[in-house]
């Protein structure tokens, strides 16, 4: 008997089911590798703190086993930066914020079997700055206290008033009276950083008319 025919038509099965598991093998590598995740963007700023920033890709929980049954490897990871005035990186993922401005991280991850994959993250590098909140009008004798959020500095702040007949301010802790009617310059400082707001004060008959 000819068992040509018959070992022709195993031989094109085996093809076959060697390709679509070949298939179905890259198509899962590649789900697994667009799994993987960077932040989308880092604000930093110029002086001693947020300085720097780490990147960090964010695997997918099953994506060693997903390589392993592949027989694929994690072959590299490396980081790039298109304004390195402004925000180098190092191999391991390091952003330094350097002076103001924008540039974007590429993080190339590459496997063994030649397949990548590139996020990007954005990098926002900005001056250190404050913001005051808190209400910015008082009633003769009465108290506001005013707060400030730091960004990109740190230490205490020291609060204080341009007019203190007009209104006077605990320098620590931003606590504001109202003597009489009238607009004041608050000013609060952190360090080299300062911020200034406009108060008013209003008479107790003024204020109750509002």
């Amino acid at each position: 008997m000819c068992f040509w025919g018959l070992e022709e038509a195993n031989t094109e099965k085996s093809f076959e089911v060697t390709v679509l598991k070949d298939h179905f093998t890259i198509r899962t590598v590649s789900k697994a590798l667009n799994a993987i995740k960077v932040p989308s963007s880092k604000t930093l700023y110029t002086g001693r703190v947020t300085h720097t920033a780490r990147i960090t890709p964010k695997y997918p929980k099953n994506f060693t086993s997903i390589l392993k049954k592949a027989g694929v490897n994690l072959k590299s990871v490396t980081f790039s930066s298109n304004g390195k005035k402004i925000a180098p990186v190092t191999e391991k993922g390091t952003v330094t914020g350097l002076k103001a401005g924008k540039a974007t991280i590429t993080t190339t991850i590459t496997l063994s079997n030649g397949q990548t994959k590139k996020l990007k993250t954005k990098i926002s590098v900005q001056r250190p700055y404050l913001d005051i909140s808190g209400k910015t009008s008082v009633k003769s004798g009465r108290t506001i206290t005013l707060k400030v959020k730091k960004y990109g500095v740190s230490g205490t702040a020291q609060w204080s008033v341009n007019k203190t007949r007009i209104a006077t301010i605990n320098k620590r802790n931003g606590k504001l009276k109202g003597k009489r009617a009238g607009s004041a310059t608050v000013t609060v400082k952190v360090g080299s950083c300062k911020k200034t707001c406009k108060v008013r004060v209003k008479r107790a008959r003024e204020a109750q008319d509002d």
